[in-house]
C-alpha cells in the first residue's frame, strides 16, 4: 500500500516536475505575440482571489496568482516608440514652426483702421526637450499696438500630456518586465510545491525495501534561473542498501535517511518563503505603479526609486506650469478668465498649491464698433478694463493651498492681493481714483459622496482700497477683509450622475455681494444672484439631449430703485441618423425683465438654430456638405425684430492634391432700413508640382435692396525652398461688409478698393 501510495503521488506531480517547464513556457506567447496584443490589455485573461493578469493565455492550475496588469498603455505613444526604434533619422530634441509676415493695407485684426496700414508681426510655436523634461514654448510680436487679442507675448509652457504619456511608457515597460519574473516565480513555486509534496511522502515509507523501489524512479526537478532567488535544493538521493542487514540497522539506516529528507523539506520551505516574499514584492510594485500609493513592504525594500525617481513623481501631479502669457483657472471667486503676464502653477495630489503672479493684460482693446467712442471712460466687466489699449495693468498674486486633491475631496484656503493704476490708459476724471489695491480670501470645500458625484462650495470675501478712501478708522491689508462691507461672495455646486439613466445633473448657485471685486475675475457681475441648472441625457447611442435653466437678478441689498430679471433656458438636440448624417438643433429663448416703481417691461428674446452635416469619407475623397440656419427673434412692446441667416457649405478634397470650398450665405431681416444681402465664396486650392501649392477665391455680395452685384477675390502661391523652409504669397479684395466694416471711408482714404497684400516665410524644423 505505501508503494502505490508513492506510486499515486508521482503520477500526480511527475509530468509538472518533468514537463512543467515546457508546458508553461510553450504555453506562454512571444514578446511579439505580447506587443501585437496590446490593444486589448484591459481584458483579464486570469484571474485569481487576488490579482489578474491580462496579457497572459488561460493557465488551468489553482496554484497560479498573478499581478494585476489593467494598466493601458496610450496607442500614439506605443506606435511612437516603435516607430523611434525602426527609425534610422536622427530625432532632433526639438520640433516646430516659426513665421515671419509683412502685411500692407487693410488689417483685419487691427483696430480702427481706415487707411493702408504697412506692419509685420513674428510667430511660432517649438516643442522642445530641457534637462529631459518636454515643453512648449509660443510666441508672437508684432510693432502695431492696438490689435485684437494679443499682440505681443510669450509662453514656455510645461508639456503636462506629453510628460504622461512618457511616464505611462515606462509604467507599461515596468509592468511588462514585472510580470515576466511574476510568471518565473509561480513556475518555481509550482516546482517547489511538488519537490516538498514528494518529500513529504517519503517520510511515510517504513522500510528500506520500499526505498530502494521508490529510488528506481529518475525524478530529477527542472532547473529555473530566477534573478536573486535561491537555488532550488537537490532532491535526495535514494541509498541502494544490502539485504543482509539487520533489522535494527535497517530502521536506523531509514532514520537517517529520513533526517536527510526533513533537511531537504526545510531548505524547499525556507526557498518557498523567499519566492512568496518576492511575489509580495512585485504585488507592490504594481499597486505602486497603479495607485502611487507605497506600501509600508516596498518602502521598507529599498527599490522604490527604481520605479519612480522623486523628480518624476513630484512632476506627475503637476498640473500646469507656465511662464509669460497665461490664463490661471484657481477657483470660480478668486481667479478665472484673467490673463497675465507671469508665473502659473498648480500642483495636485495629496497636497494642493496654485499659485499666480503677474501683470495682468486686456485681451479686448479697442472695439472696433464706432458707437464705443462715447464709452471710452467707461469701465466694462473685464476686470475694471477701460476700451483704451492697456498701457499699465495691474499686479496680481494668487495662491491656493490646502488638502487633497483638487478634482477629489478636499479643503482649500486662497488668497489674491492686486495693486495698480485705476485707470489702465488714458485719464479718467480727477474725481476717480488714481491707484486701488485689493484683498481677496476664499475657503473652498469639496465632497465626493459617491463616485463622479460631489458638492462644492466657496466662500470669498474682498475689500477694495483706493486712495481716494477714507482710511482713518480702516485697518489696512488683508486684515481690511474683515470689515463691516458687504463684499461677500457664495458659489455652491452639485454634480451628480446617474449611470443607468445616462444622465448628468450639474445645479448651481452664485450669489455676488454689491462690493465684491477680484482682480483676479474676468466677466465677473458683480450685485448679482444666480440660479442654474445643466442636465446631459444620451437617450439612446444616436441622441443627446442636453437641457439648461438659468435665473439670476441683481440689486440684492436694494440700493438701487430698479430691478433687473434674466432668464435663459432651452436645450440642444444631436442626433447622428447615420454613420455619415448628423442633425443638431438647439432653442434658447432669453428673456429680460426691468422693473421699478413707475415702469416695467419685458424684452423677449428667442434663439434657435439648426445645423444638418453629411460627409463621405473614401481612401482618395473626402466631402463634407454642411446646412445651418439661424434665427433670433426680439421683442417687446414697442419693437418686434427677426433676424434670419442661411448657410450652406461644401467642401471637397481628392488625394490631398485638389481642394475645394464652396459658401453660400443668405442674410434676411424684417426691418424696413435693413436689406438683404447674399454673399458667396468659391475656394480652389491645387497641388500642380511637389513644391508648388495655388489657391484661388472669388468672392461675390448681392443686396436685394439696390440690386447692386460686387466682387472680391483671393489669390495665394506657396513654395517649398527646401524640407525646412516654404515661403506664402498672397493678395485678397475685400467685400464690403466683411468683418462687419464699411469700407467707404477706407476707398476714399486710400483710393482704392480695401486690399491685403501678405508676404510670409514660414520654418518647419
Amino acid at each position: 500500500m505505501r508503494i502505490f501510495k508513492v506510486y499515486i503521488i508521482f503520477l500526480l506531480i511527475g509530468p509538472n516536475l518533468l514537463f512543467g517547464q515546457t508546458m508553461i513556457s510553450d504555453s506562454l506567447p512571444s514578446k511579439n505575440l505580447i506587443s501585437n496584443q496590446i490593444p486589448s490589455i484591459d481584458t483579464p485573461k486570469v484571474k485569481s482571489p487576488k490579482i489578474g493578469l491580462s496579457i497572459l493565455p488561460s493557465i488551468k492550475k489553482p496554484s497560479i496568482n498573478l499581478p494585476k496588469f489593467r494598466f493601458k498603455a496610450d496607442s500614439s505613444v506605443i506606435a511612437e516608440k516603435i516607430k523611434a526604434d525602426t527609425s534610422k533619422k536622427i530625432n532632433l530634441p526639438f520640433s516646430g514652426e516659426s513665421s515671419w509676415e509683412y502685411l500692407n493695407g487693410f488689417v483685419p485684426f487691427a483696430v480702427d483702421t481706415n487707411t493702408t496700414l504697412e506692419m509685420y508681426r513674428a510667430y511660432g510655436h517649438m516643442n522642445v526637450q530641457l534637462a529631459k523634461l518636454p515643453w512648449q514654448f509660443q510666441y508672437n510680436y508684432s510693432p502695431q499696438s492696438h490689435m485684437l487679442g494679443m499682440n505681443n507675448y510669450f509662453r514656455l509652457n510645461f508639456d503636462v500630456r506629453k510628460f504622461q504619456d512618457q511616464i505611462g511608457m515606462k509604467k507599461f515597460e515596468l509592468k511588462d518586465s514585472l510580470n515576466t519574473s511574476f510568471l518565473d516565480l509561480e513556475k518555481q513555486q509550482e516546482q517547489l510545491i511538488g519537490q516538498k509534496l514528494y518529500l513529504e511522502s517519503l517520510l511515510d515509507i517504513q522500510n528500506l525495501k520500499d526505498f530502494n523501489e521508490i529510488g528506481e524512479f529518475d525524478l530529477e526537478t527542472p532547473e529555473v534561473n530566477v534573478p536573486k532567488t535561491p537555488n532550488l535544493p537537490d532532491m535526495p538521493t535514494l541509498p541502494t542498501l544490502p539485504d543482509s542487514l539487520t533489522e535494527q540497522d535497517e530502521l536506523n539506516k531509514l532514520e537517517s535517511e529520513k533526517q536527510k529528507v526533513r533537511a531537504k523539506i526545510d531548505q524547499v520551505n525556507s526557498t518557498l518563503e523567499e519566492v512568496n516574499k518576492k511575489k509580495q514584492l512585485i504585488e507592490d510594485k504594481l499597486e505602486y505603479i497603479n495607485n502611487g500609493i507605497p506600501t509600508q513592504n516596498l518602502m521598507q525594500s529599498g527599490e522604490l526609486e527604481e520605479l519612480m525617481s522623486k523628480k518624476e513623481t513630484i512632476l506627475s501631479h503637476v498640473k500646469k506650469f507656465q511662464i509669460g502669457m497665461s490664463t490661471p483657472e484657481i477657483s470660480p471667486l478668486l481667479m478665472s478668465g484673467t490673463s497675465i503676464n507671469g508665473i502659473n502653477l498648480e500642483y495636485s495630489g495629496k497636497r494642493y498649491l496654485a499659485v499666480a503672479h503677474g501683470i495682468t493684460a486686456n485681451q479686448l482693446f479697442v472695439s472696433s464698433n464706432p458707437l464705443q467712442n462715447s464709452l471710452n471712460s467707461a469701465r466694462n466687466v473685464y476686470n475694471f478694463f477701460d476700451f483704451n489699449g492697456v498701457n499699465n495693468g495691474k499686479r496680481i498674486t494668487a495662491i491656493k493651498t490646502g488638502f487633497g486633491d483638487n478634482e477629489k475631496t478636499h479643503i482649500h484656503l486662497g488668497i489674491l492681493q492686486g495693486y495698480g493704476n485705476a485707470a489702465l490708459s488714458g485719464d479718467l476724471s480727477s474725481q476717480s481714483p488714481s491707484r486701488e489695491e485689493n484683498y481677496v480670501l476664499e475657503l473652498e470645500s469639496r465632497f465626493d459622496y459617491l463616485k463622479n458625484n460631489y458638492i462644492q462650495f466657496n466662500y470669498a470675501k474682498s475689500f477694495l482700497q483706493s486712495d481716494l478712501t477714507d482710511t482713518t478708522s480702516l485697518v489696512e491689508g488683508f486684515q481690511s477683509i474683515f470689515s463691516d462691507e458687504r463684499s461677500h461672495a457664495l458659489f455652491a455646486t452639485n454634480h451628480a450622475e446617474f449611470k443607468k439613466l445616462r444622465s448628468t445633473l450639474d445645479a448651481t448657485f452664485r450669489w455676488i455681494d454689491p462690493h465684491y471685486q477680484s482682480f483676479g475675475m474676468g466677466f465677473l457681475r458683480e450685485d448679482n444672484i444666480r440660479y442654474e441648472l445643466k442636465s446631459k441625457h444620451r437617450l439612446t447611442k444616436k441622441i443627446r439631449l442636453d437641457l439648461k435653466f438659468r435665473k439670476e437678478r441683481d440689486n440684492l441689498l436694494n440700493l438701487y430703485d430698479y430691478k433687473n430679471t434674466l432668464t435663459t433656458f432651452g436645450g440642444q438636440l444631436r442626433w447622428k441618423l447615420l454613420k455619415s448624417v448628423s442633425l443638431t438643433t438647439g432653442y434658447h429663448p432669453v428673456i429680460h425683465e426691468f422693473k421699478n416703481a413707475s415702469f416695467h417691461a419685458i424684452n423677449k428674446n428667442y434663439i434657435s438654430n439648426a445645423v444638418l452635416t453629411i460627409s463621405q469619407n473614401s481612401r482618395r475623397m473626402f466631402q463634407l456638405y454642411t446646412f445651418s440656419f439661424n434665427e433670433y427673434k426680439i421683442s417687446s412692446d414697442s419693437v418686434n425684430l427677426n433676424f434670419q441667416n442661411f448657410n450652406f457649405t461644401h467642401e471637397l478634397r481628392i488625394n490631398d492634391k485638389v481642394a475645394l470650398m464652396n459658401m453660400v450665405n443668405y442674410l434676411k431681416s424684417n426691418q424696413n432700413d435693413q436689406e438683404d444681402i447674399v454673399m458667396s465664396s468659391h475656394g480652389l486650392t491645387i497641388v500642380p508640382f511637389t513644391k508648388v501649392t495655388v489657391n484661388g477665391q472669388l468672392k461675390t455680395s448681392y443686396t436685394t435692396e439696390y440690386k447692386e452685384l460686387s466682387l472680391g477675390y483671393k489669390a495665394g502661391l506657396a513654395y517649398n525652398l527646401s524640407k525646412y523652409f516654404r515661403i506664402e504669397m498672397n493678395y485678397e479684395e475685400f467685400l464690403d461688409g466683411e468683418y462687419f466694416r464699411n469700407f467707404d471711408e477706407f476707398e476714399t482714404n486710400a483710393g482704392l478698393s480695401p486690399y491685403l497684400i501678405s508676404f510670409k516665410i514660414v520654418n518647419t524644423f
